[in-house]
């Protein structure tokens, strides 16, 4: 022991602090969780908030991505569960495995949905009615209040219809959204009230109810302060806005889809998803083609189209995720994944073993973001 502790000692009076927190901030988060026990000086190091950041800030930005994965949840209403692939896995190594999530909650009778992750942490709803926080890297979670007062649960039964989950960077707060259908026992009538719930508080408010169209998305996709929902098969009869609420100012607002007005009599639905840190929306116009859009400053861009005629995109429609990653998109059909390459216009079909069919996808980044 002693002899350690001198090597400790000699490693750091030799290396300048500034220069071992940067070397620290690059590693995984299981390295780091380990390393804390290596000195007092870096277990204080790696839980401050500016090494926390710091660390987040670089395993975002990384290349390499080996810092970032993807968590599904599956169909099967026998054996709920979540899986994660390694997003560095999927690009670049030929065999590609998913591995099964060991989530906070684990009774297979109860329903999971992934309602979003942001800065390694993962929302999870369970049953429908019960909301967890969980940073899978920490191997810590937090169930939050329950999201209906206690005054109503005797008359009336719920359940969350639409949700998100994302960061406001005004309050330097984590915030949950969920929309609840709330039906009173006496009478079956329904409702519907709107709650957002506040980490820094780890409280529920009620804010002003707002009706998305019923073909929207159910869970809301988090970019840049903002929760959006895309539409849905037959969306030209609802007209051409999306919903989108904003975490800073909490409220809600639309924005107008990128079609043009020629083409508004044709059927299609979207898919929206994050590329290179902006909204993008697969517009899939059903036996034609698949067009992806990017939303920047305001504005929308024309990426590319995928034509229904290539073997086998015409499977496009079941597309979950748009992500960019070195200039390459993924796109997920089914348990299948397809990345396409931009620069050569050229698509690869990545097959994940003991991967299950899934109901959604979320990118995820590993964290050392305290709950």
């Amino acid at each position: 022991m002693e002899i350690k502790n001198k090597i400790q000692n000699n490693i750091t009076e030799e290396i300048p602090e500034d220069i071992i927190e940067e070397i620290l901030s690059w590693l995984p988060v299981k390295s780091l969780l380990k390393f804390r026990c290596v000195s007092k000086s870096w277990r204080s190091l790696i839980s401050t908030l500016r090494f926390v950041q710091s660390h987040l800030r670089n395993s975002s930005t990384t290349t390499n991505l080996k810092h970032h994965g993807i968590i599904t949840s599956t169909y099967r209403s026998y054996d709920r569960k979540l899986q994660y692939c390694s997003l560095h896995s999927l690009l670049h190594e030929r065999a590609i495995h998913a591995v099964d999530f060991d989530y906070p909650i684990t009774d297979s009778n109860q329903s999971v949905s992934v309602v979003g992750s942001c800065n390694g942490l993962v929302c999870l709803l369970i049953n429908r009615n019960n909301f967890i926080l969980w940073n899978p890297s920490m191997r810590k979670s937090r169930k939050l209040p329950d999201v209906l007062d206690a005054e109503l649960k005797p008359e009336f039964d719920f359940y969350v219809k639409k949700y998100g989950f994302g960061f406001a960077n005004s309050d330097d707060d984590y915030k949950v959204l969920g929309v609840l259908c709330i039906i009173n026992r006496k009478t079956a009538i329904p409702e519907h009230i709107t709650k957002l719930y506040s980490l820094k508080s780890n409280s529920w408010k009620r804010i002003k109810y707002h009706k998305m169209c019923v073909t929207v998305d159910n869970s809301g996709t988090f970019v840049n302060g903002k929760l959006y929902w895309g539409r849905r098969p037959f969306s030209h009869l609802y007209g051409f806005n999306m919903d989108f609420f904003d975490l800073d100012n909490e409220v809600y607002g639309k924005i107008e889809y990128p079609y043009h007005r020629d083409i508004v009599k044709d059927t299609f639905q979207t898919t929206l998803g994050v590329l290179g840190g902006s909204l993008c929306v697969l517009c899939y116009f059903f036996g034609v083609k698949g067009d992806i859009w990017v939303l920047k400053q305001e504005s929308w861009s024309k990426l590319f189209s995928i034509s229904c005629n290539d073997y086998p995109l015409q499977d496009i429609r079941d597309t979950k995720l748009c992500t960019g990653v070195n200039g390459e998109i993924i796109l997920s059909c089914g348990s299948t994944f397809i990345v396409y390459n931009l620069m050569d216009q050229l698509y690869r079909f990545r097959e994940i073993s003991y991967f299950c069919a899934f109901e959604e996808v979320n990118a995820y980044v590993e964290s050392l973001v305290s709950l």
